[in-house]
């Protein structure tokens, strides 16, 4: 008697989803639900997937920021009721000049104390620009509240 081959049983009719996981498989949803399930993903779902991305790309932008450093002063300046206008800082960056509501006063930048201070009631510095004229004088462009310049 011949021994039947396995190979020759011919074609079988066998569902392709037969040997999957069951719970792998959704059934098509009837038409109302499924105008209910796309005005959910598309409109809300997105929407919101696309505000939480945008919000996490800001957060790490933010946190990827290069912030520049913040220094203490280590002694408080007496500048007395002055409001400060205006820095200009020595060519050698040895001194700090401070335009002030009332006057002017200089800064050491390696002791950060008050070196001097010069107040006229009636002037009011508002921009200042220094000119080295030798390695110990300096020229100050000082220009006041009313737009002259000493």
């Amino acid at each position: 008697m011949p021994v039947s081959n396995c190979g020759d049983r011919g074609p079988v009719d066998v569902d392709p989803g037969f040997l999957e996981d069951p719970s792998l498989f959704r059934d098509e949803l009837p038409q109302p639900y499924r105008r209910i399930n796309k005005i959910l993903f598309e409109d809300i779902f997105e929407e919101a997937w696309q505000q939480i991305s945008k919000r996490e790309c800001d957060r790490i932008r933010e946190a990827s920021r290069i912030r520049p450093p913040i220094y203490d002063c280590a002694t408080p300046l007496l500048l007395g009721d002055s409001k400060v206008h205006c820095l200009a800082v020595s060519p050698d960056s040895l001194y700090v000049f401070i335009g002030l509501s009332d006057g002017l006063a200089i800064l050491s930048a390696l002791t950060q104390n008050v070196e001097a201070i010069w107040k006229d009631g009636g002037v009011e510095i508002v921009e200042a620009e220094l000119k080295a004229l030798s390695d110990n004088s300096l020229l100050i462009f000082a220009d006041y509240k009313n737009d002259i310049v000493r």
